[in-house]
């Protein structure tokens, strides 16, 4: 199915940060633009930035006070980097008066989004939808759902089964755009702030992968795994001994928590079209395991939903 959303009129929705103190989280990198998205959001609305990119939870001890004399009331990160900060900070004992959090990147989880918001109760959230390919398309603000955002001016968006298409009309834009498919399955919506022009991210488009010639959607494990209580934070480890495309060998569903791997690898199993029929021919195909912690993203510091692992087994 495929319809289209014609913006023609800005939306005021304010600025962030406007005169504060900004702490950017978000790591300098190649093919990763947030770091220097934020360092020019804060000089456009006339705030003082530290870009000192992420911390670990333990660093956190050795840069409390000075970041509190400096008087930091906002932040800006990758939810899992965001948490990070957060878990640190509260371990010190020190509090920051933030009333600011800008965020992209990656999805909340109910571990992280927790975690911030007992670090920070009083905290706004704001976040940019967009890419390195696209630069900004459209923005969420603090009385705004977190997986609801409003097209920014001059954005055409065609709703599409196999990922929505951008549009960029108007003059003066950076990056002009034609029909470019981003990939995310995007939906109309009403947002509680009552803007127009909202939308809903559902996801990847096409999120299906062939395990031992059977096609699994990565998002239905992910949601089956959720369910499970107990599970607080899940990973699907796609691992092939090769290179092939969109195509495992075997399939590792970590999650941490206090849940039972066993009964979470049969509610998988109970749940996931083909996945019980691959595993009664393949037994070691599939499995699920119990972690400390997920594995992340170096350049970025980000926590995937997935990751393609090549294996020598």
């Amino acid at each position: 199915s495929r319809s289209i959303l014609f913006v023609f009129t800005p939306i005021y929705m304010g600025q962030p940060c406007p005169h504060s103190i900004l702490l950017n989280l978000f790591n300098p990198g190649r093919l990763w633009g947030a770091h220097y998205f934020i360092q020019s959001l804060a000089e456009r609305c006339q705030s003082i930035v530290i870009p000192a990119g992420p911390f670990t939870p333990s660093e956190i001890t050795n840069w409390a006070k000075m970041l509190q004399d400096t008087g930091i009331n906002a932040l800006a990160g990758a939810p899992t980097g965001l948490a990070d900060f957060s878990q640190g900070l509260q371990q010190t004992g020190y509090t920051l008066p933030i009333d600011t959090i800008i965020w992209m990147g990656e999805t909340w989880t109910k571990t992280t989004l927790r975690t911030v918001q007992r670090a920070f109760p009083s905290a706004g959230f704001w976040c940019d939808y967009g890419s390195v390919e696209t630069h900004s398309i459209a923005v969420n603000c603090p009385d705004c759902d977190l997986n609801k955002f409003h097209l920014l001016t001059d954005q055409l968006i065609e709703l599409d089964d196999q990922g929505a298409l951008l549009t960029r009309i108007g003059d003066g834009w950076t990056v002009p755009i034609v029909r470019y498919r981003l990939g995310d399955l995007i939906q109309q919506a009403s947002c509680p702030c009552g803007r127009p022009n909202a939308l809903a991210l559902l996801g990847r488009a096409d999120d299906s992968v062939s395990l031992c010639s059977a096609l699994l959607s990565v998002s239905r494990l992910l949601q089956l795994t959720y369910e499970n209580e107990g599970v607080e934070e899940v990973q699907i480890l796609l691992c092939r001994k090769d290179s092939a495309q969109k195509s495992a060998d075997s399939i590792i569903v970590q999650f941490t928590g206090r849940a039972d791997a066993e009964k979470v690898r049969k509610h998988l199993l109970n749940g996931a079209h083909n996945l019980a029929a691959v595993v009664k021919q393949y037994p070691l195909s599939f499995k699920s395991q119990r972690v400390k912690a997920l594995k992340r993203i170096s350049r970025t510091n980000k926590t995937p939903q997935f990751i393609w692992v090549t294996t020598n087994e």
